[in-house]
């Protein structure tokens, strides 16, 4: 683990089947993040926010990350994928360079009741830890 709550840990691309959605950056909630963010984390596919609670019920436990708009610039469309997400009840679903699987996970149910985790209206990087 890295850094302290609140520390920007990556800058970089969030895109969406490979077309940019904005600039971005990350900060820590709590324990922070084992695996490396690549420069661009691309939503390559989408996942339904009850199979992911389905996935977490097998997880022995998650890292939890907050991805926010880099710049005033980047709001817009950030707020925009974001609303995209929450209206169909989806996760992006993004894969790290260690083959890592991360989930994008707007405001919702699963991330408050599930996962126990309050904060803003933002994007949520959610990656669950399996036994091996």
């Amino acid at each position: 683990k890295r850094r302290a709550d609140g520390d920007c840990i990556w800058r970089g691309l969030i895109a969406k089947g490979g077309t940019p959605v904005c600039r971005g950056r990350c900060v820590v909630i709590g324990e922070g993040l084992d695996a490396d963010i690549p420069k661009v984390v691309n939503c390559s596919a989408r996942t339904g926010l009850d199979l992911l609670t389905k996935h977490y019920e097998e997880a022995v436990g998650f890292d939890v990350v907050l991805f926010l708009p880099d710049s005033e610039d980047d709001f817009g469309s950030y707020t925009e994928f974001l609303r995209y997400l929450g209206s169909k009840d989806r996760a992006g679903v993004a894969k790290l360079d260690d083959g890592t699987t991360m989930f994008l996970v707007p405001p919702s149910s699963f991330l408050f009741k599930v996962l126990k985790v309050s904060g803003p209206e933002r994007l949520y990087g959610v990656v669950l830890k399996f036994p091996p």
